[in-house]
């Protein structure tokens, strides 16, 4: 599967505000954009493996954006009873 997700931030620091490293309030405004690519593979009738990688842009937002950008990478090991 590929999911793509983008979020435009308001600049009213009234409404919303990014969180800066040390957890203080940082600017207003900007956006976040993340891809995330993963696939399914039924490993047994009850359980399945799910590797998958995942990019966002300008975490949590602020112009300018407070915090890099971030990759991921996972493995979801799924049990179903």
């Amino acid at each position: 599967g590929i999911m793509f997700a983008y979020s435009d931030f308001t600049s009213n620091s009234g409404i919303y505000q990014s969180t800066e490293r040390n957890g203080l309030p940082g600017p207003s405004g900007g956006h976040e954009l993340s891809l995330e690519s993963f696939y399914i593979w039924h490993w047994t009738s009850w359980s399945y493996l799910q590797p998958g990688v995942m990019w966002i842009n300008s975490p949590g937002g602020g112009d300018p954006a407070p915090l890099d950008d971030n990759f991921l990478a996972y493995l979801l090991v799924g049990i179903e009873l």
